[in-house]
């Protein structure tokens, strides 16, 4: 379903009318909130929520378990439920340009998580199990106001790109050096 580049303010609750739905683009339109409903949507593997204005996501975002890949760049959130851990297959979560101001505990826990990029932010640290994120390849943190990295951080075994410019590093953890990196920036 393709509804970017409207005028769109709200999704109503009957989307979960749509259970087969596999691509939900909502790209370029003023929605604030999404619905509880949005959640009763199993197969959705694809959803595209750039360049909106929503301010939070509900709890029962935590439900969309074959949700691949979400783009969130270019709203007002600043925060992610505490739900958000269970979006197991989640492979890429592009959120930059938001006012985040820190990651959810269990965000960790997002096992397949390949890309991630939240430039644009205001986080100031990573949660303690950042360092579960073993899938990760390219993390993008430009930007935001970070002073230190969980030591768990040096568990990312498999990035292969890092961005941390302008944020407000005061120390790396003592075994960043073992991180393969094959661009730092």
């Amino acid at each position: 379903l393709d509804l970017r580049y409207n005028e769109i303010e709200y999704l109503p609750a009957q989307i979960e009318n749509l259970p087969d739905l596999h691509y939900l683009g909502l790209r370029s339109n003023k929605i604030e909130y999404l619905p509880a409903q949005i959640g009763n949507l199993p197969d959705l593997h694809y959803l595209d929520l750039t360049m909106n204005q929503l301010v939070d996501l509900p709890v029962q975002f935590g439900s969309l378990e074959n949700l691949r890949d979400l783009y969130l760049v270019g709203n007002e959130l600043s925060n992610l439920p505490e739900t958000f851990g269970k979006l197991k297959n989640l492979e890429n979560l592009y959120m930059s340009e938001n006012q985040i101001l820190t990651l959810p505990d269990h965000f960790g826990e997002l096992q397949h998580l390949s890309i991630l990029d939240i430039s644009y932010n205001q986080l100031v640290g990573l949660p303690s199990h950042f360092g579960g994120l073993k899938n990760l390849t390219d993390l993008n943190l430009f930007s935001n106001h970070i002073e230190n990295l969980p030591e768990s951080f040096c568990h990312l075994k498999n990035m292969k790109s890092l961005i941390l410019g302008n944020n407000y590093l005061k120390r790396l953890p003592e075994q960043f050096g073992e991180l393969a990196l094959a661009r730092l920036l």
